[in-house]
């Protein structure tokens, strides 16, 4: 990360009134951020928009229902950040997008593997049928990317907190790429996240308003609650979600979050189209979780 968005981190974290809340074994409520919080964050993940993409689009493949194609664009730290982008064959463009945001450890074609741990293809085939484009990035450190980090995923708080920033910024950076597509609509854009992914979907969705739905599932909640994990917390976005439409699913038996602590969440989301609905499961969702977020998003999109 860049020297000044490691400053700000610093700022904000040391600047919050919570470190005492760190200091204790129990486990405080959560609550929303205030606005002047927020905005103190909202300024780390500030990028300069005019930096050049230097975008690059190749090795399209033929499938039956979709055209893929991967794409690589200059991302943070002078990083090139590769990704998947699954264009439907049926229907005319250009064609609305849904983006997934992979959980730690995960990767870009792990949504593509049916058994794989978010069951992504029960995601991407009704998705494709519905006429709507799916894209998918490796975060730093993961897929194609582990080489930036000796091929290990940073289990310290401090860097997946770092990482977790810079990821946000560069889908910001995809953003800017999808309005330079003619075949894509950016002003129908939703997310999926899960896990990490969950978090960074919170994230995008209150400082990017180019975003227009948002599904966020197995969100890691109960462990967000100390000022080093401030700036990518849930709670610290969710009441600047104010009219995008939010749906949070989760996992009754999740390690990261009491159920509790999953319904102070969804509580703190500002917009008034938002759902929370339990699965009785853990960290893994169940199969049957696409069928429900597919709803959502092509409620909002198509």
């Amino acid at each position: 990360m860049m020297a000044n968005k490691r400053s700000l981190l610093f700022l904000v974290s040391c600047a919050l009134p919570v470190a005492a809340a760190a200091q204790t074994t129990s486990r405080p409520a959560i609550r929303a951020a205030s606005p002047e919080v927020f905005e103190a964050v909202r300024a780390i993940y500030e990028y300069n928009t005019k930096a050049p993409l230097h975008a690059e689009s190749f090795n399209k493949q033929d499938l039956p229902a979709y055209t893929r194609e991967k794409f690589v664009f200059s991302g943070v730290q002078q990083s090139r950040v590769p990704g998947l982008l699954l264009i439907p064959k049926t229907g005319k463009g250009p064609f609305p997008l849904v983006i997934l945001l992979h959980g730690i450890t995960g990767s870009k074609e792990g949504w593509l593997e049916p058994d794989g741990w978010a069951y992504g293809t029960r995601l991407i085939d009704p998705l494709i049928s519905a006429g709507i484009a799916v894209m998918a990035l490796d975060a730093r450190y993961h897929g194609e990317r582990g080489a930036e980090g000796g091929y290990r995923v940073p289990s310290d708080i401090n860097d997946i907190r770092d990482f977790v920033v810079e990821t946000v910024i560069e889908h910001r950076r995809v953003l800017d790429y999808v309005g330079t597509r003619a075949d894509l609509d950016s002003t129908r854009i939703g997310l999926l996240g899960l896990s990490m992914g969950g978090m960074e979907t919170f994230a995008l969705t209150a400082v990017d308003s180019r975003v227009k739905a948002a599904v966020a599932g197995v969100t890691p909640a109960g462990v967000m609650k100390n000022f080093i994990t401030i700036p990518v917390a849930p709670q610290t976005f969710a009441g600047a979600i104010r009219t995008t439409p939010f749906l949070m699913l989760m996992g009754r038996s999740d390690e990261y979050y009491t159920v509790d602590e999953a319904r102070q969440l969804f509580e703190t989301i500002a917009s008034p189209r938002k759902e929370l609905v339990f699965y009785e499961s853990g960290h893994r969702m169940p199969p049957d979780y696409a069928a429900k977020a597919v709803s959502w998003l092509m409620q909002y999109l198509k």
